[in-house]
Parts: C-alpha cells; sequence; structure tokens
C-alpha cells in the first residue's frame, strides 16, 4: 500500500501517483457487477458497448458513492493545493474481452475547454489490471506543459487524435493494479493503454477532479458536457452555473 506522503511526493515529480487503495477489493468487485448490470452484460459474455457511459455520478447511486469516497477526496487536497474539491466528470473506459483497440499516447488537457486546465483524474479499477489487458502506461516528469496533438486516422485506436510527436524511452512505465486501487494523475501527464489481449473485460472510471476557479465555457462543450457537483468546501467564485449538480439531488 502507498501512504499518502509518498503518493503526492511521486504525483509532484512524476505526473502521477503509484496504485492507492482506495476500495476494498470487494467493494470494487460489487460496483463491476453493478457495472455488468447496467450494460446488461455478464463477465462471462462481454462484447463493445454502445451505450454513452459518461458522467454515471448523475445516473446511478454506486457512483455517486465511488465518486464521493473519503478516501479519495481526503488525498486531493494535497494533489489539488486547494480544500474546494468538486468533481466535473466520470467517464468508464471499458474494454471488453479481446478487445483490440488502443489509446496513443496523449495528454487529457488537449481535448477540455476549461480555463485554466487544472485538473486531476482518479482512474480507478474495477477488476485487476495487468499487462494483458490494457494497463495505462506513463513516461514519468513530462508534465510541465501543454504539447500539441495531431489528427488521427486508425480503426483501432479510440481517440482521432494523439500527441504530434513521437515519444519513447526507456522510462515508460506500465501500471498494473489491482482491483479497488487509484491512480491520480495530471491533466498534462503523457499516457497511452494498448489493447486487452485477456480473456477477462478491463473496467476503470476515469473521475475528473478539480477546483471551482476553474471555467468551463459552455459553448465550446458539446459532448460530455460536464457535470460538477461540490465535494468539499464551497463553491466561492460560481464560475459554472449551468454545470453545477447537488449531489443530493441526483
Amino acid at each position: 500500500m502507498t501512504d499518502i506522503q509518498s503518493a503526492v511526493e511521486h504525483y509532484e515529480k512524476f505526473g502521477f501517483t503509484p496504485p492507492v487503495d482506495v476500495f476494498s477489493r470487494g467493494e470494487a468487485l460489487r460496483m463491476r457487477s453493478l457495472f455488468f448490470e447496467a450494460i446488461s452484460q455478464s463477465e462471462e459474455e462481454t462484447r463493445h458497448v454502445s451505450a454513452d457511459l459518461a458522467n454515471w455520478h448523475s445516473k446511478y447511486p454506486w457512483c455517486r458513492e465511488m465518486v464521493a469516497n473519503p478516501r479519495i477526496i481526503d488525498l486531493l487536497p494535497k494533489l489539488l493545493g486547494d480544500e474546494n474539491i468538486m468533481v466535473w466528470s466520470m467517464l468508464v473506459w471499458f474494454k471488453e474481452a479481446g478487445d483490440v483497440t488502443y489509446v496513443p499516447w496523449h495528454q487529457d488537457g488537449a481535448f477540455w475547454a476549461m480555463k485554466p486546465i487544472k485538473t486531476i483524474t482518479a482512474w480507478i479499477a474495477l477488476g485487476d489490471v495487468e499487462a494483458d489487458n490494457g494497463p495505462l502506461h506513463f513516461l514519468p516528469g513530462r508534465h510541465r506543459e501543454l504539447l500539441d496533438h495531431k489528427a488521427l486516422d486508425d480503426p483501432k485506436s479510440e481517440f482521432i487524435t494523439q500527441l504530434a510527436r513521437s515519444v519513447s524511452g526507456d522510462d515508460e512505465v506500465e501500471l498494473p493494479m489491482t482491483a479497488g486501487q487509484a491512480c491520480f494523475f495530471d491533466a498534462f501527464t503523457l499516457h497511452r493503454s494498448g489493447p486487452n489481449h485477456g480473456s477477462r473485460a478491463r473496467v476503470g472510471c476515469g473521475i475528473r477532479y478539480g477546483t471551482p476557479d476553474v471555467t468551463f465555457p459552455p459553448e465550446e462543450w458539446r459532448r460530455y458536457q460536464p457535470a460538477i457537483v461540490m465535494l468539499r468546501g464551497r463553491d466561492i467564485h460560481g464560475l459554472n452555473p449551468s454545470f453545477m449538480r447537488d449531489l443530493a439531488s441526483l
């Protein structure tokens, strides 16, 4: 288990944390089962999902439980430097067994209309994530600036955009995780993931957290619009009224 101080120091130096225990294995597998129930699939037979997997914290109680987990929220002020914490998006990253698609090298901040670009992703493993089923890969220490991205025309890529220049290095880190662990990383952190060559689905939840001093211009958000909920502290700036939600009323 990674202690909090070590996780913070690793994040500041490399742009991501080692795996941090945020749920028990039993809790994670219970949520995994609820995910399969929601998409009308089972562990034994998985297939591509065409349903919208975004912002489930505004749909399902178990997802609201996930985003508001105190073991996550207690760590975020140390990473974000602010006691006022909000969640603004959640996306389930699902790779069915045998999924040949991949996610190319990219920085999340290149895709988001937010000013300033200041956010942290908590990527939570709902099931073991190992070398054969598409773990996250990082290039450590390259998270200080936003780099150029370009169009990508590859039917096997989950994205139509990738980093504009080639990157590689002997320091590339593959990050296996066990069910219930989370990795936290910055909006500028370089990362990718490969295909799922395994016989079991990979299920991960990417939860985006931030602080209320960030503006989300409504006219620049067409898909996956923010669903902002204050989780700790107050919305002291009131910058995003059209996207604000009340967790208790969801």
